[in-house]
């Protein structure tokens, strides 16, 4: 309030100066009561109308696309005179606010600004934009597949508790490679990008195919990556090769000989992938020193040698290797009882010793039975 007082027959409030008649006596003295009270009431009017500050009930929001929200201003003190808030928005696209109700309108942040029309005192609510679901994930990166051969994906949402968590399948060559429910169905030779897409923000993986000759043989591998990040292979024989690398790299070689070639490949990760590799005649496979912890070779009929020596095998199975004359798994982690099992299913030879089979450095080395392969005809080779 303004302090007044008489002086001179004027009335000073702080730095205004009123005027007032010279009235004597009591008159005098109503007159000037009557201003000063006037003039204290309109000060005191002009000092509380205009508000200290203000609130919103949420400094903090989470909404998805299409949601909406009610912010609610709170203007002190309670005696302005003036509550009138205006609204905006940091960014349209994020959001947009009418009368403290905020639409999210698309993915993002954005800061929402309520502002007194008096005093221009503000307060805001940082309100992020974000679909229920983050993303989509498949079980598999790549395969190959004969035609007419089939492999179900497992698409898993996440987060795991989102509300929504329906997906669409689509091929990119139906042709080569139809997909329903998440089955992929192998057409014809060729290659198909399997999409997943999430019916809740549009979240997307893929999937890569590679369709073969239905005549196509399979070796499957495990690996785990320890002191390099790579990969390699030998391979002689005819027809065509293609290799899934397990990370969704495929690679197609046109045409094998009876040369070996090696194939190599770099991983950016040291975990642990599933290698696939089809032919139509695969005679002679290397997998040395790449620390497999499985391999099947039970679909390659046609193969006559395999080394796999210095991995890290329990098991082997080649019952239905029939062709095969040379073997060397030795430096493995073979039991007695695994390489016995092994013995056990070797192809019968009708010339002795003209097949062979090396074990040496593995756990069971020492204590198997190598009988049981030399009666089938195998030299046992355990230095």
């Amino acid at each position: 309030m303004y302090k007044c007082n008489i002086v001179h027959g004027q009335v000073l409030c702080s730095d205004k100066v009123i005027p007032c008649p010279k009235y004597p006596g009591r008159f005098y003295l109503l007159v000037v009561v009557v201003i000063l009270t006037a003039i204290s009431v309109a000060c005191t009017a002009d000092i509380t109308s205009i508000p200290m500050s203000v609130t919103l009930d949420q400094t903090f929001a989470i909404l998805s696309p299409g949601q909406t929200l009610t912010l609610t201003a709170d203007v002190t003190p309670n005696e302005a005179a003036i509550k009138t808030v205006m609204w905006s928005s940091s960014d349209p696209a994020v959001a947009v606010v009418t009368g403290g109700v905020v639409t999210a309108t698309g993915e993002g942040t954005a800061m929402i600004t309520a502002i007194t029309k008096s005093g221009q005192k503000t307060a805001t609510c940082t309100l992020i934009v974000a679909y229920a679901v983050t993303g989509v994930i498949l079980d598999k990166a790549s395969a190959v597949l004969p035609s007419g051969k089939s492999l179900k994906l497992t698409a898993t949402v996440l987060p795991n508790d989102a509300p929504d968590k329906s997906v669409k399948w689509e091929s990119s060559n139906p042709d080569v490679a139809t997909v329903e429910d998440g089955v992929v169905i192998a057409k014809m030779p060729g290659t198909a990008t399997i999409t997943v897409t999430t019916v809740v923000g549009n979240r997307t993986e893929v999937f890569n195919v590679k369709v073969v000759p239905e005549n196509y043989k399979f070796i499957y591998l495990n690996l785990t990556l320890q002191q390099f990040n790579i990969a390699s292979f030998l391979i002689l024989g005819s027809g065509t090769v293609n290799i899934d690398w397990g990370d969704g790299s495929l690679d197609n070689i046109d045409e094998i000989s009876d040369l070996l070639i090696s194939y190599y490949h770099n991983y950016s990760n040291r975990l642990s992938y599933t290698i696939t590799i089809g032919g139509e005649n695969i005679t002679h496979f290397y997998c040395n020193n790449n620390n497999l912890t499985n391999l099947d070779v039970s679909n390659n009929t046609a193969l006559t040698y395999l080394d796999c020596y210095s991995n890290q095998l329990t098991s082997l199975d080649v019952r239905n290797n029939t062709a095969l004359t040379q073997l060397d798994c030795s430096s493995n982690q073979l039991s007695a009882a695994g390489l016995n099992a092994l013995f056990e299913i070797l192809p019968e030879r009708i010339i002795p010793g003209g097949s062979t089979i090396n074990i040496s450095n593995n756990p069971g080395s020492a204590t198997c039975d190598p009988s049981i392969a030399t009666n089938k005809g195998w030299l046992v080779i355990n230095p």
